[in-house]
Order: structure tokens, then sequence, then C-alpha cells
């Protein structure tokens, strides 16, 4: 979205929104690191990108509407969180439950991969048929 703000020639909201993500970043990484060690800087950084995700979404829809998927972000979200509670608690097996969540992740996501894959491969294949 940061690519709306250049497009409309708001690039300083742009400055805006990522300097805000980067004090909210230092701010949770004094506060989570002294406790969680490397897991809260992981932490802290994925509350400020979110945080920064979510001004810009609101922001950028006056220049460019588009739908944000919001159900299946907050789905994702929701998974990405149980597998890194699941990392962090150390139960036993944690690591085949959590490459169980990644392909749960996947399977979630499987319309919009596919989607993105056809888009990637639409010119390769016009390129080999004029090759012929």
């Amino acid at each position: 979205m940061g690519s709306v703000y250049f497009v409309e020639k708001k690039s300083v909201l742009s400055m805006i929104t990522a300097l805000m993500g980067a004090v909210i970043n230092i701010i949770l990484n004094f506060i989570m690191i002294p406790d969680h060690g490397a897991m809260g800087a992981a932490v802290a950084t994925f509350i400020s990108y979110l945080a920064v995700y979510t001004v810009r979404a609101y922001d950028t829809r006056k220049f460019v509407k588009f739908d944000l998927h919001t159900l299946l972000l907050i789905i994702n979200i929701a998974l990405i969180f149980l597998q890194m509670a699941v990392m962090y608690s150390g139960v036993r097996y944690s690591e085949y439950i959590a490459l169980l969540m990644i392909l749960v992740i996947v399977a979630v996501n499987l319309r919009g991969i596919i989607s993105v894959v056809k888009e990637f491969i639409k010119p390769l294949l016009k390129k080999l048929k004029k090759g012929k």
C-alpha cells in the first residue's frame, strides 16, 4: 500500500506511516526483549507491521478502492499466532504441529496462491507459443 502513496504523490504519508511503525517497533522492543528475547523482538515487529498495515489500509482507500480480504487476513494472523504460541510453549512435537499449521495456512490461501502462479505462468506460456 505504500506504493499507492507514491502514485498519488503523497510520499510524505508513506514516510509518516513508516516512521510510526519504526517508533512502535522500538518501544515494543524495549518492553518485550528483556523478558522474551528474540521472540519478543519478533512479536514487536509483527505488531508494528500490523499497525502500519492498518493505518495504510484505512488511509489509502480514499485513493484506490480494493478488497483487503479482511476475514482471510484475520484467519491468517490467528493461524500464525497459534503457530507462534505452539513453538514458544515448547510443547512436545511442536515442530510437527508448526509444519501442520503451515499446511493449513497454504490450504486456506490455496485459491490466491493458484491465482498468482497462473498470472506468472501466462507470460511464459505466451513466449513458448510464439517461439514454436
